[in-house]
């Protein structure tokens, strides 16, 4: 079978036909499909998914219809498809569910008279899904009453856990594990994590691809011994996880996606989901670039049609949610973000971020003074070109590092002593220039005043 794997790097996975079947039985008993159903198969053959979306329904009783390749990359085409054929079980990553759920709401709301969609199950897995997808799926499909997140990994052979979603719920947890697996979260010492704490994601089971095995020794350690009982298979998933109040196993993010801004380690996904539930974001990346000589964070929008993306109400929704460590520096809009052909994004595929081409602030005005022009000039050496003199230094993409950078420059070259606090306090050019002129006024009554009591001691 054919993965992007834990790293987001291609591989190849061989699973034997005895973990197949415990797989396979083990969906059984956690989805309920029925013999009546009609199960939407839009899974690339050679990939773990097209084995539970062929052979669960088939083993159900169900009735599958396959996509072609033409109509798996377009969802207006799957819509149409379920229409056509009345499906009623869908499963999809969450990238080809956020689109599918924008060309129902065209059907359902453009369309006249009003199509009906038969969709009763819907089943997404892969990455964490975001709420607010879900939600719109939910309130869209009211017939809908829940959503099966599923996690697990193609080394694992498939799922190894299920969560159910109602609107308006959480999703951070994994769920429950299936039958034939277990899940621990353990340090790097092989340990089981306390309540709180943070550690990596191991999956125990028969069904384990011996090749991506996990040896821990630890004869103290009940996950270990538990694990022995099941021929001490334990794949490392590289997912970090952390036990709740509840003894629920939450996902706090892959770290193979994971990158280090100046010291600080940033898990992109939870900065993703704050941005996808900002009122005209319909999808959103965010990942680690080099720009203009300096490492900063870079977040790849695709706004929702005829919508209007405001840059600084978009930076203050993010400030607000206390979970947001870091804030990007720019935002680039993109029509659509790539996909790699196991539906997930592919941040590799990503452009280059172009700071003349980032979103800015509506209006620019020009300076209107050589101080202006001067200060413009400094700025636009590090944040880019399309400044203007009333833009915020920290909407444009500036932080606290590039502060005392560009400060150094300003109070080199104008003979002045502006502080990080001014630059706080006036952080546009047209208020800064204001400072540059009182603190130069400030400093020569100073010198002067020095000079008249040194003068009159003499």
């Amino acid at each position: 079978m054919s993965t992007s794997g834990t790293s987001g790097e291609e591989k190849l996975v061989e699973a034997s036909i005895h973990a197949l079947i415990s797989y396979i039985k083990s969906l059984k008993q956690r989805l309920v499909i029925n013999s009546s159903d009609i199960y939407l198969h839009v899974a690339p053959f050679t990939f773990s998914s097209a084995n539970r979306q062929l052979l669960l329904p088939l083993y159900c009783g169900a009735t599958v219809v396959l996509a072609s390749d033409s109509q798996r990359e377009n969802s207006d085409f799957l819509v149409d498809l379920i229409i056509s054929y009345a499906v009623s079980v869908i499963d999809l990553v969450p990238s080809q569910l956020r689109s599918l759920v924008y060309s129902m709401e065209q059907k359902i709301f453009k369309m006249s008279p009003k199509v009906s969609i038969p969709l009763r199950r819907i089943f997404t897995t892969s990455d964490i899904p975001d709420n607010n997808v879900l939600d719109r799926v939910l309130m869209l499909l009211p017939q809908v009453k829940d959503i099966v997140c599923m996690y697990g990994l193609t080394e694992a052979c498939g799922i190894v856990s299920t969560q159910s979603y109602k609107l308006n719920s959480k999703i951070t947890p994994l769920g429950k594990a299936l039958g034939d697996v277990a899940l621990y979260v353990l340090n790097q010492k092989g340990e089981s994590v306390k309540n709180g704490e943070k550690g990596c994601l191991y999956i125990g089971g028969e069904r384990i691809e011996k090749n991506n095995i996990k040896v821990l020794n630890n004869e103290d350690n009940s996950a270990l011994n538990d694990a022995n009982n099941r021929q001490s298979r334990l794949l490392c998933t590289y997912d970090v996880c952390q036990i709740n109040q509840n003894n629920d196993i939450e996902f706090i993010g892959r770290s193979s996606i994971h990158f280090n801004i100046n010291g600080l380690l940033v898990n992109p996904i939870p900065i993703e989901k704050v941005l996808c539930n900002f009122f005209s974001v319909q999808e959103a990346v965010v990942v680690k670039q080099k720009v203009l000589d300096r490492d900063v964070i870079v977040a790849y929008l695709v706004k929702e049609k005829n919508a209007v993306l405001d840059l600084e109400s978009l930076r203050e929704y993010l400030l607000r949610d206390p979970k947001i460590i870091a804030i990007p520096n720019f935002y680039m809009l993109m029509d659509s973000i790539p996909i790699n052909k196991h539906g997930k994004y592919c941040r590799k595929s990503l452009p280059v971020c172009d700071t003349d081409l980032v979103l800015r602030p509506t209006l620019s005005t020009a300076p209107i003074n050589k101080l202006q022009s001067d200060l413009l000039i400094i700025w636009s050496h590090y944040l880019g070109n399309g400044i203007g003199i009333h833009d915020n230094f920290f909407i444009l993409g500036g932080d606290s590092l590039l502060a005392q950078e560009i400060l150094s420059v300003i109070n080199n070259a104008m003979k002045t002593s502006i502080r990080m606090a001014d630059l706080f306090e006036f952080p546009t050019i047209s208020l800064l220039a204001k400072q540059v002129i009182i603190k130069n006024y400030d400093e020569k009554i100073s010198i002067d005043e020095e000079r008249k009591f040194i003068g009159g001691r003499i």
